[in-house]
């Protein structure tokens, strides 16, 4: 989704899409499938999404993402 709303808008930089946030709201976050974890990890590994590389790695590591929604929680 992020790649879209870059293609619209080319100068959009990520907010709260770090490794980070996906290590502090973990506990909210979707439960993800061995396919979905397993090609994230290929696309990963291909270079896909290197802005995003961190995330991704503590995606895999808890099996779930997070959703903009989580941080009404803060």
């Amino acid at each position: 989704m992020f790649r879209q709303l870059q293609g619209l808008i080319p100068a959009l930089t990520p907010m709260r899409m770090s490794g980070e946030y996906v290590e502090r709201f973990r506990q909210y976050g979707l439960m993800r499938s061995k396919e979905y974890l397993s090609a994230l990890e290929t696309d990963a590994k291909n270079g896909e999404y290197p802005l995003f590389s961190e995330a991704i790695e503590k995606i895999l590591r808890y099996g779930v993402t997070i959703e903009q929604e989580v941080f009404l929680n803060e």
